[in-house]
C-alpha cells in the first residue's frame, strides 16, 4: 500500500464556504484568474504534512480542467502520482479566453454557470475516488487520499480557488506500454485478460457503490434522507446507497474506459522476465451512478472508445455502455499496432465484400486504424447478403493470427448500437465468458525487450548453422555424385577390358588351332613326300 496508509488518508472538511463570486463577478478583470505555476503547486502539496514531505517530479498528463503530477516522499523515495483538479482556471480559459478588459454582466453569469457544473463534476468525482480510498483490488486503481481545499491564503490570492487532491500509486499506462511490451507476443489467453481484468473492476466498482455504501451507512446512524445528525451531509457512499434504495436499477458506471485510463501491474521474476500482467482501471473523472429515472444529461464528448448512447443520451447508460469500451479497447489492443499495410488489405476485403462502406484509407488517421476496421467488420458481420464463407475469409484475416473467429464475432456484438441486443448486459456475464475461453487457451509467457533480442539472436545463429549445415550437405551430395560416376566409369573400363581379354583369349585359341593345322598339313605334305 505504501507510505498513504488507510489511516492518514482523510477527506477533511471544506475550508470555508467559499464561492467563485469574487473571481467571476461583473467588472472582475478576465485575466484575473492565472494558471498554477510549479511553485504554487508545491505550497498546495505541502498543505497535506501528515502525508510526509512531497516533492514535485514533473507533470505526467493534462486533460479537461485536471493535471497529473509525479511526486515523490522525500523520506521513503516512494512515488505517487497526484490528481489536480482546478475548475476556476478551467472557466477562465475556455469562456473568458476571448475576452478583454473587464467582465460584463452577461460574461459573469456565463462564467459562473459554467463554473458549477465543473465544480459539479469535481464533486462527483471525488465521491467516487472516496469509495476506493486506500483499497487493494486487484483490478481496479486505488486512491491514497483525496482532499478539498480552498486555497486563497496559502497562495496570497484575493479570490476563493477551491482545490481538489487525488492522490493515486504510479503505475505505467497501458496507452503507451502495451505494445511496446506484446509486439509480438500478443495472444488470445492475453487478450481474453484484458477484457477479464476490465470487466472485474467495473463489476468492483459497482460492488463498492452497493456493498461499501452499506457499510458505511451501517456506521452512521442517519434517518432516510440526505442530512446526518448533526447536520453534516452523508458520506458519499451513504448518498449512493440512497440512490439505490429509491432506484434499484441504479448503477455506478465508469463510462470512460480506454488505454489512456488503464494501468498495467507488471509481475517480473529475478531474472527481469515477466510472468502476468494485470490490467487495472482508474480515473473515476465521469464515473456517475446512473439511474433510470435521470434526465439530466452530463456532456460526454464522443470517442471511439465510448459507446454510441453516452454521447446521445448520457443518462441512458447501462452496464453494457461500458461493456462496449471494453471491447474497443480489446481492438484496440489487437489492431492498434496494424501497419498501414494490413489495415489498406483488410479494408479493400471489406469495401469488396460490401460496396456501401464509405471509408478510404488515404483519409483515416493510423491511430484510429482499430476503430474503423471494427466498424468495417461489424457491418460485414451484419450483412446477410454476403455469404458466410466470404465473412469467414475476412474475418480469419482480421484475426491477425491472434485471436480464434468466434471470440472476434462475439466482440463485435458487442458494438450494436441498440444496447438491449448485445450479446452481454453484465460485466459478470462477459467475464465469465472470457475466463472460460482463457481457461481453456494455453497461456503464453510476455517477454522483455532484451530477451527477445537474446532470442532473436539465438534464432541467427542457429539460422547460421543450418545453413552452414545445408552448405555441408550439399558438398556431400556433390562429392557422392561424383564418387558414383567415377564407379560407373571403373566399371565400364572393366567391363571393356574383360571383352578385351575375351578377344585375345579367342584369339588365342584361334592362332593355336592354326598352328595345329598347320603342324597337321605340314605332316601330310611329308608323308606324301616319302611315298
Amino acid at each position: 500500500m505504501g507510505f498513504f496508509s488507510a489511516k492518514t488518508a482523510r477527506v477533511p472538511e471544506a475550508s470555508q464556504a467559499a464561492s467563485p463570486s469574487n473571481a467571476l463577478a461583473a467588472g472582475q478583470r478576465c485575466d484575473l484568474v492565472q494558471p498554477l505555476t510549479t511553485d504554487q503547486i508545491q505550497k498546495i502539496l505541502n498543505l497535506v504534512p501528515e502525508l510526509g514531505p512531497l516533492e514535485l517530479n514533473g507533470c505526467l498528463g493534462a486533460g479537461g480542467f485536471s493535471s497529473v503530477y509525479r511526486v515523490q516522499n522525500r523520506n521513503t523515495e516512494q512515488p505517487l502520482a497526484v490528481k489536480i483538479t482546478d475548475p476556476l482556471y478551467k472557466v477562465a480559459t475556455d469562456c473568458l479566453q476571448n475576452s478583454t478588459g473587464r467582465l460584463t454582466e452577461s460574461q459573469a453569469r456565463e462564467a459562473q454557470s459554467q463554473y458549477r457544473y465543473f465544480e459539479k463534476r469535481a464533486q462527483d468525482e471525488l465521491q467516487i475516488a472516496t469509495l476506493v480510498l486506500s483499497t487493494e483490488c486487484p483490478n481496479l486503481m486505488p486512491t491514497r487520499f483525496v482532499y478539498s481545499l480552498n486555497v486563497r491564503t496559502v497562495l496570497n490570492l484575493t479570490y476563493d480557488r477551491i482545490i481538489w487532491l487525488i492522490g493515486m500509486p504510479v503505475q505505467p499506462c497501458m496507452a503507451d506500454q502495451f505494445h511496446p511490451l506484446c509486439q509480438g507476443q500478443l495472444d488470445e489467453p492475453l487478450l481474453l485478460k484484458l477484457g477479464s481484468d476490465l470487466c472485474s473492476g467495473l463489476l468492483i466498482l459497482d460492488g463498492m457503490g452497493r456493498h461499501g455504501a452499506l457499510k458505511a451507512r451501517q456506521n452512521i446512524a442517519a434517518p432516510a434522507g440526505q442530512i446526518a445528525p448533526g447536520g453534516k451531509p452523508l458520506p458519499p457512499a451513504v448518498q449512493i446507497l440512497l440512490i439505490q434504495e429509491e432506484e434499484p436499477d441504479a448503477h455506478l458506471l465508469h463510462r470512460d474506459v480506454k488505454p489512456n485510463n488503464i494501468f498495467l501491474r507488471i509481475r517480473q521474476d529475478k531474472d527481469g522476465r515477466i510472468l502476468s500482467v494485470d490490467f487495472i482501471l482508474g480515473d473515476y473523472g465521469i464515473t456517475r451512478m446512473i439511474t433510470p429515472s435521470d434526465t439530466t444529461p452530463t456532456g460526454i464528448q464522443a470517442d471511439p472508445f465510448k459507446a454510441p448512447e453516452l454521447s446521445i443520451h448520457p443518462f441512458r447508460a447501462t452496464p453494457s455502455s461500458d461493456l462496449y469500451s471494453v471491447a474497443m479497447v480489446m481492438f484496440w489492443a489487437l489492431w492498434g499496432n496494424c501497419s498501414t499495410d494490413n489495415f489498406d488489405r483488410l479494408l479493400t476485403l471489406c469495401k469488396t465484400a460490401d460496396p456501401t462502406l464509405q471509408y478510404r484509407t488515404n483519409e483515416c488517421h493510423p491511430g484510429q486504424y482499430f476503430s474503423v476496421l471494427a466498424q468495417c467488420l461489424y457491418t460485414v458481420w451484419r450483412n446477410a447478403l454476403i455469404a458466410p464463407e466470404v465473412k469467414t475469409e475476412i474475418l480469419q484475416h482480421a484475426c491477425m493470427d491472434v485471436c480464434s473467429v468466434s471470440l472476434l464475432c462475439d466482440l463485435l456484438g458487442m458494438l450494436n448500437k441498440i444496447p438491449s441486443e448485445r450479446p452481454w448486459q453484465s460485466a459478470q456475464a462477459m467475464r465469465d465468458a472470457l475466463e472460460q475461453r482463457r481457461l481453456a487457451a494455453p497461456a503464453q509467457t510476455i517477454l522483455t525487450p532484451r530477451q527477445k533480442q537474446t532470442i532473436q539472436q539465438q534464432a541467427q545463429k542457429l539460422k547460421q548453422q543450418q545453413q552452414l549445415l545445408a552448405r555441408q550437405k550439399e558438398q556431400l551430395i556433390q562429392r557422392e555424385q561424383e564418387l558414383n560416376r567415377e564407379k560407373e566409369s571403373s566399371a565400364k573400363m572393366r567391363r571393356q577390358m574383360e571383352g578385351c581379354f575375351d578377344l585375345f583369349s579367342s584369339t588365342q585359341q584361334s592362332e593355336q588351332l592354326l598352328q595345329e593345322e598347320n603342324k597337321r598339313l605340314f605332316r601330310k605334305k611329308q608323308e606324301t613326300e616319302q611315298q
